[in-house]
This record gives C-alpha cells, sequence and structure tokens, in this order.
C-alpha cells in the first residue's frame, strides 16, 4: 500500500515538472491595476503575473507599444509613457502554462484638468443693488462625462449648471458656464465660487475659482469617502509651487496652492481661507428655499441607443443610432467608446441631436459594447451591447451542405436528361 501511494506521488511530481503547474491553490491571471487611470501626458505601469514558473505572460492591445512591455518568465510589465488621448482603451494580458491558457482585459482610462479655473466678473465689483454677470472656463478638459459644474454663494448652492463643452482639434474639451445674478441677489462681501467635478471610475477631482474670497481649490478624493464638495482643511502634501489667479476685482487675493506637476497623476493643493468653514452637501443646500431659486437647474437630457437592424447579422450592413432628448433642445453627442476605432465605421450626424455609426458588412470585431453621451448636458451615459448573429447562408453547415447537394443534384439532373434526350432522339431519327 505505501509502494502505491508512493508511486502516485512520483507520478503527480513528475507530471507538475513537466507541465510546470503548482500543486497548490488553482492558477489564475493576476492584474494592477484593475481600474487603470492616467493623467494626459503622465506615466502608467500594468502589472500582470501568472503563478507558473515555465509559462508565459504577455501584454496584447489595439495599441499595445511592444517597446513598452517587459517580459520576465511569468510576469509582463507594460509602461505608458506621455499618455494622450489615443492610449485609452481596453489591455488584455494573455498567459498559458502547461497547456493551459488564460486572459484578463483591463479598461485604461485617460484624464485631463487645468490646475486653475478662469474667472470673471461684469463688473469688476460686485455692487450691492445692481445686477452682476460671472463667467467660468476650464480649458483642456477630459472626458466630457462625468462633468458637474456648480456655483456656489459661500457654502450655499445657487446652481448645478447645464454647461457648454466645446471640444477642440486635440480631442479635448472646453467647458463654460455663465452665471447671472439679478440686481436683489447681490449683497455686500458675497462670495461667488465656480466648482468643477469631474468623476473618472472611482475617482473625484475638483477645480474651484472663487470672486470675493480665496479663488484656487484643487483636491482629489474617492468618490466613496463624500458627495460633499471639498473641505478647507489644507493638505501638506507634495512639493509646494505657486499657482496665482488674478481676477479683475479688488476683493481678490492671490492664493498660493500646493499643487503636483501636470504629469502626476494625483494633483493637490491646498486652499487658503481666512475663516475655514464646512461646506453642506450639494443635494442639502440645493433644497434650501430662498430668493436664489430662480436660478435653478435646467432639463436634464435621456439618451437611446439601438441598431438597425435589431438584432445585426455578421457580413450583413449594420448602423448603430445614439439620439438625446434635451427638452427639445438641439445638442450635440460623442461617441465614448466602440469595440473597434471609429475610423473603422463611416460616421454621420442623426438630425440636431444624435450621431450614427454604420459599416457595410458588419464583422465579429464590430460586436460589443458601445457608449455615447451628450455634450455639456447632464445625462447619464447611453449604451449598447450588441451581439452579431450568424449569417444563416453561411455559418450553418447544414444549410451550407444543403444548398451544395440541391445544385449538384440540379446539375446532375439536367446533364442526365439532356444525355437521355439527345440518345432517345438518335434513336428515333434512325428508326
Amino acid at each position: 500500500m505505501v509502494l502505491v501511494v508512493l508511486m502516485v506521488l512520483t507520478a503527480s511530481t513528475a507530471t507538475s515538472s513537466r507541465t510546470g503547474r503548482p500543486l497548490g491553490p488553482a492558477l489564475e491571471l493576476s492584474v494592477e491595476p484593475l481600474e487603470p487611470l492616467v493623467l494626459l501626458g503622465g506615466s502608467v505601469q500594468l502589472n500582470c503575473s501568472l503563478g507558473c514558473p515555465t509559462g508565459t505572460v504577455q501584454w496584447r492591445g489595439l495599441d499595445t507599444n511592444l517597446g513598452g512591455v517587459v517580459f520576465s518568465g511569468g510576469h509582463s510589465i507594460l509602461r505608458v509613457t506621455d499618455a494622450t488621448i489615443a492610449a485609452e482603451g481596453t489591455r488584455i494580458c494573455q498567459g498559458t502554462c502547461g497547456g493551459r491558457h488564460f486572459q484578463r482585459a483591463v479598461a485604461l482610462r485617460v484624464y485631463s484638468l487645468p490646475q486653475a479655473l478662469q474667472l470673471s466678473a461684469e463688473p469688476a465689483v460686485l455692487v450691492p443693488g445692481r445686477p452682476a454677470t460671472l463667467h467660468c472656463v476650464a480649458q483642456r478638459v477630459y472626458p466630457p462625462v462625468g462633468l458637474e459644474l456648480a456655483w456656489y454663494r459661500g457654502p450655499r448652492l445657487l446652481r448645478q449648471a447645464d454647461v457648454d463643452v466645446e471640444e477642440t482639434e486635440e480631442g479635448l474639451f472646453d467647458v463654460q458656464d455663465t452665471l447671472l445674478l439679478p440686481a436683489h441677489e447681490v449683497a455686500a462681501g458675497d462670495e461667488i465660487r465656480c466648482q468643477l467635478t469631474l468623476t473618472v471610475q472611482r475617482e473625484m477631482f475638483t477645480r474651484a475659482a472663487a470672486h470675493g474670497g480665496s479663488v484656487l481649490a484643487v483636491t482629489k478624493q474617492p468618490t466613496t469617502t463624500s458627495s460633499r464638495p471639498p473641505s478647507t482643511a489644507p493638505v501638506t502634501t507634495g512639493s509646494p509651487s505657486t499657482a496665482t489667479w488674478a481676477a479683475p476685482t479688488q476683493s481678490i487675493a492671490a492664493t498660493t496652492a500646493q499643487a503636483t506637476s501636470p504629469r502626476e497623476s494625483a494633483p493637490v493643493a491646498t486652499q487658503a481661507r481666512a475663516a475655514a468653514t464646512s461646506t453642506p452637501p450639494a443635494q442639502s443646500a440645493a433644497a434650501q428655499e430662498g430668493s436664489t431659486g430662480a436660478l435653478g437647474a435646467g432639463p436634464r437630457c435621456s439618451l437611446r441607443v439601438w441598431s438597425l437592424p435589431p438584432n445585426g447579422t455578421q457580413g450583413q450592413a449594420l448602423r448603430i443610432e445614439c439620439r438625446a432628448r434635451c427638452g427639445g433642445r438641439d445638442v450635440p453627442v460623442r461617441w465614448l467608446r466602440t469595440p473597434v476605432a471609429l475610423s473603422q465605421y463611416w460616421q454621420e450626424a442623426a438630425g440636431g441631436t444624435g450621431a450614427a455609426l454604420s459599416v457595410e458588412r458588419a464583422e465579429p470585431q464590430h460586436q460589443g459594447h458601445y457608449e455615447c453621451v451628450a455634450l455639456g448636458h447632464a445625462a447619464p451615459v447611453g449604451s449598447l451591447e450588441l451581439a452579431l448573429s450568424p449569417d444563416p447562408l453561411s455559418a450553418n453547415p447544414a444549410v451550407v451542405t444543403g444548398t451544395t447537394v440541391s445544385l449538384l443534384g440540379l446539375i446532375v439532373s439536367a446533364v442526365t436528361s439532356r444525355f437521355l434526350w439527345r440518345r432517345l432522339k438518335s434513336q428515333y431519327d434512325l428508326s
């Protein structure tokens, strides 16, 4: 009995050494980070490993730069440097071990935000009893989805803006909004703040500029911590640098901000205030009644995405359309995500509130996840999960075989009939 057990153990060890599979827990690919996020122009490193000494691991993707991949046995590192918008997309790690195959995919996201907002006012100094106009601009923002711009009077929310978004030649976006204050809304000592928030995956980035108080607030925080605007507690990480903003008013003072370089993925800055106050959540402030109720947000948009035909078929024409409904207003629509590059589709505008993609011949690579968004409007992302049906005439072996046999049968029947007819005709002529 002991001899049998030893033989089994020896065979198992030999098999393990031949296949390279460990005798421990089940094998799986490990990818870090699972949700990679990188600042425009910054760098990120994707690590993929497989607990198999004799295994192989490699990164694959549509735009994977082979020069940025390092292999080492069961480990592979993909380095993305000087990230651009084109670097955004899916990266796939594949591994093999003893004849077994493994695969994990991660979606690399790129974001961009300015170090400060541009805030101007007319008149330059707010005068009680006189109407005022404030204009807030954020340049080179990406992505356009997940953006929120709000106006505050001190800690109180005035308006959740329906921002105007304009795409630049670089594929980035300029965001702007204007706040009109009637004469009875302007009071002495008011601090009016413009605050832009960008949410990407699980991260939240905020920029703010104020007229009548501190002028720059830059924070980065997980969305799970709080839904309120950034607090006034100073942050003391990173190397200090000076970021000043000069507004056309005498009540604005330059602010010393603590911020990382544009290439670092976690910009942080201090916010200096004369009196530290805690800002209540936007939801609570919006619910307050008062003279600012007339500054409420405009109607929200809804998005609908569909394909024609509803269930696309491989080898046939396909059209995917996204349309926005924003209370009867015309708004531009942009595609955020497609299974393959947008250059592989025929793109067209569908009226003033939609966009469409089409191909003459749908292929397997055209199926997958589609996302679109209405630019500059508060709307959820429209999405469609497309699965193509196989061509019944080309993908079904039984149909193909039956059709081929039928054609061959017709040909044989025609040849045989002609042969018999000619034979009978020759016999009739001889008789």
